[in-house]
């Protein structure tokens, strides 16, 4: 999974990660993103993480419910022109704690 045509600066685009695996009884989500200079910040569902309903989408084909999220990219994350990183942990009340393949993708600066 990875987004493509990021540029520096942007928010309140979508950032959609796929897992593979079902989310559906979460109980917490989080997204480690890990910047070019290995600075690292972490959103969690409180900031806007969401279980997706199952979508086709362009990138990355059929998406299943529950098997990937959306999260819509906050002011300030993008601050950093690079190949940036993210890796998703969920947790839910089984207790389960499971982590998806680290995901990389290029943020562009803005000429």
């Amino acid at each position: 999974m990875a987004n493509t045509n990021l540029k520096v600066g942007e928010y309140g685009r979508l950032f959609r990660y796929s897992t593979g695996y079902n989310m559906a009884s979460e109980t917490e989500i989080t997204i480690k993103f890990v910047k070019p200079d290995e600075s690292t910040v972490s959103k969690v569902t409180a900031d806007g993480i969401v279980v997706g309903a199952g979508v086709t989408d362009p990138t990355l084909g059929v998406l299943a419910a529950s098997e990937y999220v959306d999260y819509t990219i906050e002011s300030g994350l993008l601050d950093q022109a690079g190949a940036w990183q993210a890796q998703l942990t969920y947790d839910d009340a089984d207790p389960k704690s499971l982590i998806a393949d680290a995901v990389s993708f290029t943020v562009d600066a803005v000429i």
